[in-house]
């Protein structure tokens, strides 16, 4: 895609088993990681690994039908699907995906996580089940809609939600 024009990509990952990455280097192996506008992560399996499973930046992208498991078992302040840390991200959905038993006890790990002032993010229709620290962290950010999600056996908190970035 173009950043320039906001011209979408179509770029498409389609039904992948995504498993076993991050064995020497644990933090930031992500097992997909999409960049500039408009891409699509659709039903793919992602699991065994000690970092995160899916990484975005840039707008317009859609991240479906995604099974995530057994991940973020090394790492801390990290998320299943995570982003953040930019304002162009805009128009981006994470929808309909299955994230459970991620993380372990006694580690920052989320489901979701949209840090730093991350905005304009959606989330509807996850289902997250078994994440032991934040089921969802919102970090901050405007326009970000959470709704329609389930969210069972979560640890200390299932949506924390902060003003970090908080403009006057």
């Amino acid at each position: 895609g173009d950043m320039e024009t906001l011209t979408r990509s179509e770029n498409v990952i389609y039904n992948n088993y995504i498993h076993d990455w991050a064995r020497v280097v644990t933090t930031y192996q992500t097992g997909i990681q999409v960049e500039g506008v408009g891409s699509l992560v659709s039903h793919n399996e992602i699991c065994n690994s000690a970092h995160q499973a899916v990484t975005w930046h840039g707008p317009y992208h859609i991240m479906e039908y995604n099974e995530v498991y057994n991940v973020l078992k090394e790492t801390a302040d990290c998320g299943a699907f995570y982003t953040g840390r930019n304002l162009w991200s805009y128009g981006c959905e994470v929808r309909y995906n299955y994230i459970h038993d991620i993380g372990r006890e006694g580690t920052f790990a989320c489901g979701i996580y949209w840090d730093d002032g991350l905005s304009g993010q959606t989330a509807y229709g996850n289902i997250l089940v078994g994440i032991p620290k934040f089921s969802v962290l919102i970090g901050g950010g405007r326009e970000n809609k959470f709704f329609g999600n389930l969210i069972i056996k979560s640890g200390r908190t299932a949506l924390a939600l902060n003003d970090r970035f908080k403009v006057a």
